[in-house]
């Protein structure tokens, strides 16, 4: 069942199904107003599997990789939201990052940051025990900050403003673990989303003040009452800050939308370089088996040279054997020890043949194409 004006589609399990196994997710996302992975997340909640990193590229490039099997399980309707463009055909905005603000309006998360914290995660209780127990101090910049120095949450704020950096913190976690990300089990503050690392950091912005008691002109560092949520480290750290009019409170959407934007992102380029390993691996292991049919080809001539130079030479001893006989014969000189001669050389000649090769004892440990003695294995 169908319903384009309202903007929606309804689609059974199995039909999702041929869906994300037809064609990649980022070609599906063109025509649903989701991102890549907030249609991964449909295929999770409802047990259908997706295609792995790098199934695409592997296909592309004639390799196999087999299609998950779908398990078994009720063949349930599932409503998809089509995209929208200015012709109300629904085709939705390209950008990325607005495909995922989009997915998260319309998801039912609840971003409101509470007054007050009624179900704090353990993280949050971790945190807040370590931070009303510090004592403010020149740790770092900020004489009158509070640092958790990596034993919680990263929290870098004044003592009013820790009650407010655990709400924060909570509806934070609350939120990725509602979206299907995960903690990391290896750092305090770092999260997985969609496997991608990332950290994240509540502080409490610092402000340059004269210090007035002095008996010269210095200047310290404290806290400036302006809170904000910092997004990895050093260049390409993203961090958002108390406006005038647009508190940290009202902006967790857009962080949580440019968390995953992020790791988006890295995915994209983690496919790409995997992409760019496989093609050269590709091209590597073409240019390996061509040298070694180059390889097998050279010895095969060789072979056929020397065991054609063999025959010929074999041909080149009976000859001289006929021709000492039939002088023997003609001179009236063949005795016994000339036919004794006559029947080892055309032994010889036998075993030296590459068409009969005939086992002789004394001749077992002599390679016939060098005539030298074999070397021992051990």
């Amino acid at each position: 069942m169908n319903d384009k004006e309202s903007g929606k589609i309804v689609v059974t399990r199995k039909e999702l199904y041929n869906l994300v196994w037809g064609k990649p997710l980022t070609s599906l996302i063109k025509d649903y107003a989701y991102s890549d992975n907030g249609l991964r997340k449909i295929c999770k909640k409802h047990n259908i599997p997706t295609p792995k990193l790098g199934h695409w590229a592997k296909l592309k490039h004639g390799k196999r990789s087999p299609k998950v099997p779908l398990p078994k399980s009720e063949n349930i309707n599932i409503e998809l939201i089509l995209r929208k463009d200015d012709e109300n055909t629904f085709v939705h905005s390209n950008s990325e990052l607005a495909k995922i603000k989009n997915e998260l309006q319309h998801s039912g998360l609840n971003f409101t940051v509470p007054d007050r914290i009624s179900a704090p995660h353990p993280l949050v209780k971790k945190a807040k025990e370590i931070l009303k127990n510090r004592k403010i101090g020149w740790f770092g910049k900020g004489r009158d900050i509070i640092y958790s120095q990596g034993e919680c949450l990263a929290t870098e704020v004044t003592k009013p403003n820790i009650p407010r950096a655990l709400r924060l913190w909570n509806t934070l976690i609350k939120i990725i673990l509602q979206r299907g990300h995960k903690i990391s089990e290896n750092k305090n503050s770092e999260f997985l989303i969609d496997e991608e690392k990332f950290t994240l950091r509540v502080r409490e912005i610092l402000k340059r003040v004269k210090v007035e008691d002095s008996r010269w002109e210095r200047f310290e560092m404290v806290g400036s009452g302006i809170m904000s949520i910092k997004i990895g480290h050093g260049y390409g750290a993203k961090e958002w800050r108390d406006q005038k009019d647009k508190k940290l409170e009202v902006q967790i959407l857009n962080i949580i939308a440019k968390l995953e934007h992020l790791a988006y992102k890295e995915r994209t380029k983690r496919i790409e370089r995997q992409e760019i390993w496989e093609k050269i691996e590709e091209e590597e292991a073409i240019k390996k088996a061509r040298e070694e049919k180059v390889t097998t080809e050279l010895n095969n001539f060789k072979h056929l040279f020397d065991t054609a130079g063999r025959w010929h030479r074999s041909q080149y001893l009976r000859n001289y054997i006929n021709e000492f006989e039939r002088h023997a014969v003609e001179s009236n000189s063949l005795d016994s020890h000339k036919r004794d001669w006559i029947a080892w050389a055309k032994e010889k000649a036998d075993w030296y043949d590459p068409f009969i090769e005939k086992e002789v004892d004394l001749l077992s440990e002599i390679d016939r194409e060098t005539l030298n003695k074999r070397k021992s294995e051990f």
